[in-house]
């Protein structure tokens, strides 16, 4: 009699467990080898999660650095506001005072004018008449002095107004000349005026134009100690506007050296840094010396 080995029962359940345990696996062996199976899918999902949370952090740091960034723009705009408010209010203030005090002066400067003239008229003396003659000359000069300040407070409160008529150029080269002629014969030179073919009727404002001249032949007659000064109108171009001239004043003074020459526009400056050993030297000569470009004949060039 043979005895078989007895078969083994197979417990309830078991082989369900046994199959669920091996899908688990394989699909966990899948996933690793798969990335696009749901718990890689998981796990990329909180990795981008985590990335913008940090990069919305990054973005409210910004925009709290870019308010404050802000609020410091707008409390310096509103510095600068005041600044200017106060630089505005100050500089009217300024130009107020200026053409007040301009014509408080110039009332009495007339009366003293008017009144050395009236006394100058009836002396005899030739030396009181000389000193009473420079009283006037000085009073003119103080005179212009005070009309430049209140034309350059006018100019600052936007109220200086050119006159625009008819008026004759070879007219008023002759008056502004003729101011001065005093002064160019106290000093035994010689003035010239040259037109040439300009037009004579002009329409602007003559009393600027004689004023720009009058500077100029001033400064001309204070650095020329000999020879002559020249006065020249000439006509540039002429178009639909009119015609364009240039006026110039040129004399044989001492002329602007070249390194001054960009200084001599600037408020309060003078290109008269001048050595005044040279000037001496100069005055001393005769009075021919080369101009700032070397190709003026001796002569400066002085041109409004």
């Amino acid at each position: 009699m043979t005895h078989e080995p007895p078969t083994p029962r197979a417990e309830p359940g078991g082989d369900a467990l046994r199959a669920a345990a091996e899908a688990q696996g394989a699909r966990e062996a899948q996933a690793s080898v798969h990335p696009g199976f749901p718990g890689a899918l998981e796990h990329e999902l909180r990795v981008y999660q985590i990335e913008l949370e940090m990069q919305n952090e990054e973005l409210r740091r910004a925009r709290g650095e870019l308010e404050m960034q802000n609020e410091e723009l707008r409390r310096t705009l509103a510095e600068l506001a005041a600044a200017r408010d106060r630089a505005e209010a100050a500089n009217s203030a300024k130009s107020s005072f200026l053409a007040t005090m301009s014509h408080e002066l110039r009332t009495p400067m007339n009366a003293i004018m008017g009144m050395t003239h009236l006394v100058r008229r009836d002396i005899q003396d030739p030396r009181q008449a000389a000193r009473l003659d420079k009283i006037l000359n000085a009073a003119e000069h103080l005179l212009y002095v005070i009309n430049d300040i209140l034309d350059l407070s006018k100019i600052e409160a936007g109220q200086l107004e050119l006159e625009d008529i008819d008026f004759s150029l070879r007219t008023m080269l002759a008056q502004t000349c003729a101011l001065m002629a005093d002064a160019v014969q106290a000093k035994g030179l010689q003035l010239g005026v040259q037109a040439g073919d300009t037009p004579d009727i002009l329409r602007g404002d003559p009393g600027r134009v004689s004023q720009a001249l009058l500077n100029l032949l001033s400064n001309a007659v204070k650095f020329t100690e000999r020879g002559r000064i020249d006065v020249r109108a000439e006509l540039l171009d002429r178009d639909t506007s009119g015609p364009r001239l240039r006026l110039s004043v040129r004399d044989t003074g001492i002329g602007i050296a070249p390194d001054q020459l960009a200084r001599i526009f600037a408020p309060f400056t003078q290109a008269g840094s001048v050595d005044h050993t040279a000037l001496r030297r100069h005055r001393s000569g005769t009075g021919d010396h080369p101009a700032p470009d070397g190709n003026d004949g001796g002569r400066s060039h002085r041109q409004q």
